[in-house]
């Protein structure tokens, strides 16, 4: 079924592939234009054992950015309407991306490594360094 709304593309395509992960394929096709602001994207969550198929078509580079994300393992946040924050007492549900569910792992968040401090030796060694600075001196324009 063509989808009007990037959200219940989103949504259909995860509940498909939590359903039946191994037999769902996922497609994104580009139409180039030769006018750049004519040019579409196309997404497709296809099933054919259960008969279903999700597609979705924009040429908005917002919308092609968001539905790539949804592809990806991060995933999106998706704003609920207002029976959604009676249900979940949120605004926003945080869904998974569609790799993931493929992959059946979990995704390792990037946790940055910390930087061991200083000692007071090192820190006086590197202030007693000289240092090119100053001010930059701007050159005169055309007058």
């Amino acid at each position: 079924m063509s989808v009007s709304d990037l959200d219940t593309f989103i949504t259909g395509s995860l509940r498909l592939l939590e359903s039946n992960a191994s037999q769902t394929k996922i497609t994104m096709k580009y139409r180039p234009q030769s006018d750049i602001v004519n040019s579409k994207v196309s997404f497709r969550t296809k099933n054919d054992s259960l008969g279903l198929t999700y597609k979705y078509n924009t040429a908005n580079l917002k919308e092609f950015s968001r539905g790539l994300s949804a592809v990806g393992p991060t995933g999106v946040n998706l704003q609920l309407g207002k029976v959604g924050k009676q249900a979940f007492k949120k605004k926003s549900k945080d869904l998974p991306g569609m790799t993931t569910l493929l992959v059946n792992q979990k995704v390792k968040t990037y946790v940055e490594p910390v930087k061991p401090k200083s000692s007071p030796a090192a820190a006086a060694v590197s202030t007693s360094v000289p240092s090119k600075g100053g001010k930059k001196k701007g050159k005169k324009g055309k007058k």
